[in-house]
């Protein structure tokens, strides 16, 4: 399972130089294996690059880190915030990020607070008159219960890598609406308008569009994430991997 593959990073930063020998080391691993699996599209092509064409090598996003409700309220049955959720760095990129328009957008979605969940110190009071409550670090059940009355979930992370996300997972798992600062970058199997919202893209968000996104996110992600089918998945090809078993 390749969860990361290499950092990238200036030529002044460790990342820079140590991206060649992590390369190598992935690759060699790739050989190695029987078969594969990762997380986004664009490594598995990477990886398909370092096996014989029999290896198979599997996309499977990962699963919401703070659980799977049996059931998500409708749209219309949910609370008016919207969720915060990750480390200190993620959310204040996240807030630095966030202007007057998009906070605008969140307000015709019927927004009318923030909460913040996960390590501290980040949140500001308001943001544009809109209030930010912080709840710091919570237990996963209390995220679960969160996340499923919320009507969107704020992240600052590049489209292209969400499947790899866990606090995105977790979104689309409790059906809240993801919205996502990223730059706009190519995305092979989930989509803007569709499973989650790209804020850069829009000057507003209508509640029709904000309704399918958070149906066919559920829907995604109960098909491809979900931990019984990330489970048939491993055991599937494990016995591809080794008939025996």
């Amino acid at each position: 399972m390749f969860h990361e593959l290499y950092a990238t990073g200036p030529p002044w930063t460790s990342a820079f130089w140590l991206s060649p020998v992590q390369r190598y080391i992935a690759a060699q691993l790739a050989r190695l294996s029987s078969a594969i699996v990762t997380n986004r599209a664009k490594s598995a092509a990477w990886l398909r690059r370092y096996v014989p064409a029999e290896t198979p090598v599997r996309i499977q996003p990962v699963f919401s880190n703070v659980g799977e409700p049996e059931h998500v309220p409708s749209w219309d049955e949910r609370e008016p915030y919207a969720v915060v959720f990750g480390g200190k760095r993620m959310k204040t990129r996240l807030y630095d990020a966030l202007q007057p328009a998009h906070i605008s957008m969140m307000r015709d979605l019927g927004i009318r607070r923030v909460v913040d969940i996960g390590s501290p110190g980040a949140a500001p009071e308001a943001i544009s008159y809109m209030p930010v409550e912080e709840r710091g670090i919570q237990s996963a059940e209390s995220i679960s219960a969160l996340l499923s009355d919320a009507r969107a979930g704020l992240l600052h992370y590049p489209v292209d890598y969400l499947t790899k996300s866990g606090i995105w997972s977790g979104y689309v798992a409790h059906g809240a609406v993801p919205l996502i600062f990223s730059p706009p970058r190519a995305t092979e199997t989930i989509h803007d308008g569709r499973h989650f919202i790209r804020l850069q893209s829009r000057t507003q968000i209508s509640t029709d569009e904000a309704v399918t996104v958070h149906q066919e996110g559920y829907a995604w992600y109960q098909t491809n994430a979900c931990t019984v089918e990330v489970a048939r998945s491993m055991f599937d090809l494990m016995h591809i991997s080794n008939p025996t078993l």
